[in-house]
């Protein structure tokens, strides 16, 4: 199982210092990619992301084929498809969540708009 909310709010830090990542109200299977995008725009800064964003997914992607992950595309397909159409996963979903739950969404929508028009969003979602 990949949890499909992955983001600050639901990480824990243990005792021993090793991150625990824990939701159960969206568990389910999904995509590397937008789970991957969704985490690294949401977690890094504006500046944080745009200076390293892409070694991070080079990274991940890296990782995964180490475990003998198969069938994993390469890295410009992913930087110049996939992360662009999946940043509007976290724009759905932190544009409804201004103030809700005790959370300030402002800085989450200030990530993936950015995002959104870093990585030309509008246009790829527009067919441009």
């Amino acid at each position: 199982m990949i949890l499909d909310d992955c983001h600050q709010g639901n990480a824990y830090l243990l005792p021993t210092g090793e991150r625990l990542w824990l939701d159960w109200q969206l568990g389910q299977r999904v995509r590397p990619w937008r789970e991957l995008t969704y985490c690294t725009i949401g977690s890094l800064t504006i500046e944080e992301r745009r200076h390293h964003h892409k070694d991070l997914v080079a990274h991940y992607r890296d990782c995964l084929i180490k475990e003998v992950a198969t069938n994993v595309i390469d890295l410009e397909t992913i930087w110049n498809e996939q992360i662009p159409r999946w940043v509007i996963y976290g724009i759905q979903a932190w544009g409804a969540n201004m103030d809700h739950w005790g959370q300030n969404g402002l800085p989450m929508n200030e990530r993936f708009f950015t995002a959104g028009e870093d990585f030309n969003t509008w246009a790829i979602l527009l067919g441009n």
